[in-house]
Order: C-alpha cells, then structure tokens, then sequence
C-alpha cells in the first residue's frame, strides 16, 4: 500500500512539472501524506522540506519552486502550488518518471528544515542522503526499546529528528502513528497499542494532563524517548508510575544530529545530564578562548559537525559539507566517562548580582508544582541596573503568588526571585524549548 501510493504520487508529481533537483514544501494535513508525498518526491530527486501554516515565510529562504498542499491551505502568494486531493492516490496510467543514480548519492542534498529557533530567527539546516542514513544508524543505537514494532511519533516530520525517525521505522518495517494533541495522542495509544513514544517532554506533559481529563490508558506503552529540552526526576516518576518504566534522554540538534543520549536512571543522579557521547561523536567543552577545558569544569560546548553547523544556503546539490566546530549555544560539562552535562545557554544566563543563573534549572523546579500547567524563568533589567530574576507561570486555577514564592525561596535559596507572572501560555519552539524572548515580552519585563 506504501509502495502504491509512492508510484502513484511520483507519476503525478512529474507529470505536474516537478523535476530532478528542484526543492519541494509541503504543508499537509495528513502526517501519512506528507510521508507519502515526501518519499515520492525523494524518488524524483527533488529536496523537500515539510512545514507548518505559520513559516510559509520561509519558502523564499528555502528556495522553493512548489508548495504541495491541500485545498484548505490554496490560496497565497509565492511558489506554484499543488493541490494534493484524494484521485492524486488512484491508480494511473501516467508513464514513470526517469531515475538516476545520482539520486542516492551520498553527498546530495535531499532534506530541507528549519531550526527549533532557540536562539532567535530559525536558520535553515540541511541533510545529504549519507548524513540521514547516518542520523538513522545514530538513531538505532539510542533505543533501549522493550516493545516490538508500533510506535507514536509527535514531534512530526517538519523536525529532522521526525523525518529520520520515520524513514527509520520504515526502512525496519515498523509501524508508525502520529498524533497532533494530548487527547489524539491517547486515542492512538489504545487503538493501535503502541509500544513506543518519541516526543518533547512538552507533548508528554499534554499527554498526561488528557489522561486526566479523557478516559484511556497507556498500558501498551513500554518506551519513551525523549528530546530537545531537561527533563526531571519529578517527571520522569510521573512518567514511569502513570505510563511506562523505560524512559531514555538524548541531546542533539537540527545541524549537529544526535549527539550523546542514556537511559533516564544512568542519569537520575546528575542534575543536567542529558546523557553519554554517542560512539562516533566528537564533544568538547571549551573557554572562552576556545582551548578544552578539563574534564568535569564547565565551559561552551563545541560538536564536530557537518558543515561546522552553519546555515544551509540553496544553490549546489553537492554543497561542501566539510567538518568543522559548531557551537549550540549550550554551557555544561563532560565528564572523564563521557557524560555530557548541561547547565544553560550563555544567552540565557541571567547574571543577577554576579550569580550567574541558568533559568532551565527553575524551570526544572518549577515542573514539580502539579498546580502549574508550564512555567519559564527569565532575566528582567531592574530598577537598580542589575538583573532581575522573574518567573512567568500558567496556572491550573487560582494561584497564591505569595505562597509560590515562599516555595521558590526555600527550594532555590540561592536564587532570589524577584517577581512571579501569571500568563496564559508559555511559547514554545517545535521541540520544546521555551522563547525566553516571547515569554519576557508577554509577561511585560
């Protein structure tokens, strides 16, 4: 049925004017679809990148020629666009179009994404067809997965780490679901039983938070692998009692691939350990004149990547991908055994009278309170020139600020929190990670 709907839309695609080398979006409703249509254009040698409604401002950057989509989503300015309706899946008389061997060759672009965009405006990132069966192979080793083969992705393909975990499960002949909430999210876990979940900790907390509102269960599950922000303990006990045991933690990005990654108990004891560097992978942890530091100080962490992880720039099939540092903005450590430690971003570091305070570590704290939906610290110039420390929150129901912050002070005496925000959400990227920027705006600092 895969391979039918693949022939059927590669014959459709060429016969629309789709050819070898030209970059393909797609923004489809369907995650199957956008499977479908992204595998057929891969067989015509187009680059393609999957998107959302919101970065149709992107296609000018990511040179795109077409926009396949569905009707809902027709009209606007920019490429040609393509509507994929329901007769593009029947069967066809159309010829087949030409193949090349240069299609699968180790160095040519096939992959177009868009960073998480932690940092600021998203940057475009790239993969060649050797770096995602590499990513794949990467992706096979961090698995310490007790179920079979059904698993539920809700990071989505727009993510690299979606895109190749799809292609994963497929190349293995495994079943993969996709949900889009909380809610569906549940329905699919009992209707298919899927055995596996691959998500931000974000889309875990909206899974939980449906199992209290929506009857259903998650006796099927027995893996979880998470990635793109810290997890907890408090979380992960939530996790292991309400829906599985095996829980497991990688770190990576968009430009450098995954990069070091544990099962969650080698890692309950180290606050910011997101796990050991995977065999292959090169990590340093640097000064800020860019010599190593010992073992186990803390300093910039530095990753040998493809391209040094700078942004992809459309032009060349066969772009030069040389190796070089990428720097993700990440301050940590990495111990003599490998383990790699995140502490903060050094654009996030909130220097608040000389303490220097990562906000993730409050937002660790912070996601122990059961009365708060989310909640995100950030840096606020006070009346005095020095930086402040304030916490936006969302609250479940009527929120004592007082008694917050008399819990803040005796979990985090060494942090002096200045002031507490009630807000109605807290922005996040696709993977997670809290806008900092948005959130500060929003909560009037």
């Amino acid at each position: 049925m895969l391979a039918d709907g693949i022939d059927r839309l590669s014959r459709r695609f060429h016969a629309e004017g789709v050819r070898d080398g030209e970059t393909v979006a797609m923004m489809l409703d369907s995650p199957v679809r956008d499977v479908i249509a992204t595998l057929a254009l891969l067989q015509l040698g187009a680059v393609t990148a999957s998107i959302r409604p919101d970065q149709l401002a992107e296609l000018p950057r990511m040179g795109a020629t077409t926009l396949v989509t569905t009707a809902a989503h027709r009209q606007g300015e920019g490429p040609r666009r393509l509507v994929l309706g329901e007769d593009w899946f029947a069967p066809t008389d159309l010829p087949a179009p030409p193949t090349s061997p240069d299609h699968d060759h180790p160095g040519r672009i096939c992959r177009i994404a868009t960073t998480s965009g932690t940092t600021g405006m998203p940057k475009l990132a790239a993969a060649t067809v050797g770096e995602t069966q590499a990513r794949i192979r990467t992706n096979i080793l961090c698995h310490w997965d007790q179920g079979s083969g059904r698993s539920l992705l809700l990071v989505g393909t727009v993510m690299l780490w979606g895109f190749n975990e799809v292609l994963r499960h497929i190349l293995a002949g495994m079943t993969i679901c996709f949900a889009t909430s909380g809610e569906e999210a549940l329905q699919v876990i009992d209707l298919f039983k899927v055995e596996s979940i691959f998500a931000a900790p974000q889309q875990v907390r909206a899974l939980l938070s449906a199992m209290d509102e929506v009857p259903g269960t998650c006796e099927s599950v027995r893996f979880i692998g998470f990635a793109g922000s810290l997890v907890t303990p408090v979380f992960v006990d939530e996790i292991q009692r309400r829906i599985c045991r095996t829980v497991a933690i990688s770190y990576g990005s968009s430009e450098a691939g995954k990069t070091a990654a544990a099962p969650f108990e080698q890692l309950r004891a180290t606050p910011g350990a997101v796990g050991y560097v995977l065999p292959g992978r090169r990590v340093e942890v640097v000064d800020d004149d860019d010599q190593p530091v010992p073992a186990g100080s803390e300093g910039r962490i530095r990753i040998m990547a493809v391209a040094g992880g700078r942004p992809y720039t459309p032009g060349s099939l066969h772009p030069d991908r040389s190796e070089d540092w990428f720097y993700p903005g990440d301050i940590g450590r990495l111990t003599a055994e490998g383990l790699l430690i995140i502490t903060g971003r050094s654009d996030e570091v909130i220097n608040a009278g000389g303490n220097k305070i990562a906000p993730d570590r409050i937002d660790q704290v912070m996601a122990q309170r059961r009365d708060l939906v989310d909640a995100a610290a950030f840096g606020v110039i006070g009346p005095s020139g020095i930086p402040e420390v304030w916490i936006a929150v969302v609250p479940r129901g009527p929120l004592d600020t007082a008694e917050l912050m008399d819990w803040c002070e005796a979990r985090m005496p060494d942090i002096p929190v200045a002031r507490i925000v009630e807000v109605h959400g807290i922005p996040r990227t696709a993977m997670g990670k809290a806008e900092r920027a948005r959130v500060k705006a929003m909560a009037g600092g």
